[in-house]
């Protein structure tokens, strides 16, 4: 008869280990059924937190997977648990299922560079901000930043891969519930990590990747859930050096003033609605972004942007700087974890399944996903992708 484990992890948490002790191993969902005498949908209810899993079930995976039953088992604390961070502030069903992709897409992170040997913590940068401003801290931990990365003063040509390669974020962008428009959460694990809704435009996906890059130098340890443009949770100074930050990092000082300057000898010197637009489209940020960047710079009265009636409304911003990397930033992984998987899949890591799997699509489609990414790197075939140069 089965028993239910007498002291259990949070569901989550076992889950996860669950589902990276079998991917370590390069097993199926149906070969670990299998080795149970289950269904397949049984062990994804068991990877997804679903469903409980019996004492016996557990001394049946852990031999199966090569791992010690306390190992699955072991406490952790909430501090390292993305999520018990982010439980809290994503309630109904509809969030939970997004809890649950963002945290399958960090673990899958992790374990293809665990696969890959390349697994890297960064160190990240302390910067004392306790005595200023939150203007004060964006703007000077903006401008630390950039120098850092080597960035100079101009526009970001391809914000995402700059955090996940130079930084060491993980950066994803997904389908969510329309109300949520980014979440960000830390663990020793993991890193920092962000997730920005697929459905929404490219200008306004950089400002909460830059936003929860912000929170990960200032407040890293506190989790976020930016719903409708509004932060639900958190330290308000903080959310609010965040979203400076983000502003200053976008878009710099001395890089908007020498643009603004430029435009206007052209059109003279009135900052005009069109110019906004403008600056906004050279920078690859949202309309408003701008208009509060200009107004920090004391180029345009504060809130003059709303009394233009443009609050709500979409507005057409001028053609980006860097618009051919525009489709770069559209997809949902960034280039280094596409690079890992089809990496993997060369060395005979991944199965086609697993690889499929790991890219959130069909084998069929996968298949073209690889070819693409060969075309891409000049390569003709996968023995020659992993092959020394």
């Amino acid at each position: 008869m089965n028993r239910e484990l007498p002291v259990s992890p949070q569901t989550g948490e076992l889950a996860a280990r669950l589902r990276e002790a079998r991917k370590l191993r390069h097993l199926t969902q149906i070969q670990a059924a299998e080795h149970l005498g289950v269904s397949r949908t049984t062990v994804v209810a068991m990877e997804s937190g679903e469903r409980k899993v019996q004492a016996d079930e557990l001394i049946k995976l852990s031999a199966l997977y090569g791992v010690h039953v306390s190992d699955l088992m072991r406490p952790q604390t909430a501090a390292e648990s993305l999520v018990v961070q982010l439980e809290t502030l994503l309630g109904d069903a509809s969030e939970a299922e997004l809890l649950e992709r963002f945290r399958g897409a960090c673990d899958d992170f992790l374990y293809l560079e665990k696969l890959a040997g390349s697994r890297v913590m960064p160190e990240v940068p302390e910067y004392d901000t306790k005595d200023l401003s939150p203007q004060e801290a964006g703007e000077l931990v903006a401008s630390l930043e950039r120098a850092r990365l080597g960035l100079g003063e101009g526009p970001v040509a391809d914000l995402m891969e700059i955090l996940v390669v130079e930084v060491g974020l993980r950066v994803f962008r997904t389908e969510m519930p329309s109300h949520i428009s980014a979440i960000y959460a830390y663990t020793q694990a993991h890193g920092g990590c962000i997730a920005v809704n697929s459905v929404l435009p490219l200008e306004r996906a950089r400002l909460y990747m830059a936003e929860g890059y912000g929170r990960y130098l200032l407040d890293r340890l506190e989790a976020d859930v930016t719903r409708h443009d509004r932060h639900d949770k958190g330290d308000q100074k903080a959310d609010a050096s965040a979203a400076c930050f983000a502003r200053s990092f976008l878009m710099p000082r001395t890089a908007v003033e020498r643009y603004l300057f430029a435009l206007q000898r052209r059109h003279g010197l009135d900052v005009t609605p069109a110019e906004i637009a403008s600056v906004a489209g050279f920078f690859v940020v949202p309309t408003d972004t701008a208009a509060a960047r200009l107004a920090e710079l004391g180029r345009i009265r504060t809130g003059a942007f709303d009394r233009l009636g443009w609050e709500g409304r979409e507005v057409e911003e001028a053609p980006a700087a860097y618009a051919e990397n525009r489709a770069n930033e559209a997809v949902e992984f960034p280039v280094k974890y596409v690079m890992l998987a089809i990496g993997s899949f060369a060395k005979g890591l991944l199965s086609e399944g697993q690889l499929a799997d790991l890219l959130h699509q069909d084998r069929l489609s996968v298949r073209g996903t690889v070819e693409d990414f060969l075309l891409k790197t000049g390569v003709k075939d996968l023995d020659s992708l992993i092959r020394p140069v």
